[in-house]
């Protein structure tokens, strides 16, 4: 009974520390004065933080700004770290450009695929309380529900019970207006398909050997004719060869990739058989999703509300 007395007393010793204080900063307004896991998640804030459960940003002098976080795993703590005020502020430039920063990278995933947008590098994160995965799938997926409807979209989100869907023809250097996406339940789905990228790699090994091989055997073929003009000694005739054959595969690794990345890598999944969605599936699919690592704030509260 103490025992758990004493956890309660902890507990709400813990939560009082986070709670917004007068001297409580906020960082953006789309975030508000505390700092939530799926806020978190999103924003790549404290990344090497195990068990995140909220932080706080509270002023500690007029140049100092202080970050409070609790965890609860592996134990039950709330840690503090100390940034200036100049990189509190590039935090919060960063936080409220995110989306144009991250849409408009050129980390993301098979970049060939990617159909529209200039690129540009990832600029240097603006403080050690920042960093995250830049890298999404733009991926066009297809839904049949139980009842016979059809939605085409962008695959925005995926977990084991819902699938988000956003419109192809869209900027997501901002966030999408809810009313602008299809969310469909999994256990209202019939047939899921996704087209995923082609792996070029057999395609290109193929055709490099294939090339390599058909030059160096037509060069000693030819070579071996009676009406060839010259003669070559043995080590001059492979060296040659040789030279040819990697020719000839150069050519045929770029005709590989060309067949590969034409090709179409169209993977489905049928009720009852993939759907509801395993984790692993979800696991699987995740990385193709545009918000990979969680929902902007302003989706989420009106998804999960």
């Amino acid at each position: 009974m103490r025992s758990a007395l004493l956890l309660i007393t902890i507990t709400h010793i813990l939560c009082a520390s986070l709670i917004a204080q007068p001297d409580t900063l906020v960082l953006s307004e789309r975030i508000g004065p505390t700092v939530e896991p799926h806020e978190r998640a999103y924003f790549g804030l404290f990344p090497w933080i195990e068990g995140f459960e909220a932080a706080v940003f509270l002023t500690e002098s007029v140049d100092t700004v202080t970050a409070r976080v609790r965890r609860h795993r592996p134990t039950a703590e709330v840690t503090t770290y100390k940034l200036a005020f100049d990189e509190y502020e590039s935090v919060r430039w960063f936080i409220a450009r995110y989306d144009s920063i991250r849409y408009y990278t050129n980390d993301y995933i098979y970049p060939d695929r990617r159909e529209r947008g200039k690129a540009f590098l990832i600029p240097r994160w603006p403080s050690e309380i920042m960093g995250s995965d830049f890298r999404y799938g733009y991926r066009m997926v297809r839904v049949l529900t139980a009842d016979g409807y059809q939605h085409d979209g962008i695959l925005l989100y995926i977990t084991t019970d819902v699938l988000i869907l956003g419109p192809r023809e869209f900027d997501y250097s901002q966030v999408p207006a809810v009313d602008a996406l299809r969310i469909v339940h999994t256990e209202d789905i019939a047939l899921f398909s996704i087209t995923l990228p082609t792996d070029a790699r057999d395609e290109i090994q193929i055709g490099l050997l294939s090339g390599f091989l058909a030059g160096y055997i037509f060069v000693l073929r030819e070579a071996s004719e009676p009406n060839s003009a010259g003669t070559y000694d043995e080590a001059s005739l492979h060296l040659g060869a040789a030279m040819v054959g990697l020719l000839g595969g150069g050519i045929g690794a770029g005709i590989g990739y060309l067949v590969a990345s034409t090709s179409d890598n169209i993977r489905t999944y049928k009720r009852g058989i993939d759907i509801p969605f395993a984790p692993k599936t979800r696991d699987t699919l995740r990385p193709f999703s545009y918000y990979k690592n969680g929902l902007p704030p302003e989706l989420y509260r009106k998804v999960y509300k």
